[in-house]
């Protein structure tokens, strides 16, 4: 599955998880509801700063919105054990 597609499936998710609809989603962040439907139809990628209102609005981190929670924890677990241990 590519990027693209995994965001779009991703961020109708989380729109729905805040139970909001395209059109309450589009008002939330200041976007059209043809625009929210681009989005999630693979038709077009949010630009940066859109990507912080839609990340705000539905309670995510940005590289959660664009990298999903697995990745995020795969990436802090890896940062957690490269770390040198204490010296007993």
């Amino acid at each position: 599955m590519s990027q693209k597609t995994e965001f779009a499936q991703r961020l109708r998710a989380l729109r729905k998880k805040e139970g909001l609809t395209q059109e309450e989603f589009g008002e939330l962040v200041k976007v059209s509801i043809n625009t929210v439907r681009r989005w999630e139809w693979r038709e077009r990628t949010p630009r940066m700063e859109e990507i912080q209102r839609l990340a705000a609005a539905l309670h995510v981190t940005e590289s959660e919105l664009l990298n999903g929670p697995e990745r995020n924890e795969i990436k802090i677990t890896l940062h957690f054990s490269e770390m040198p241990k204490e010296s007993e």
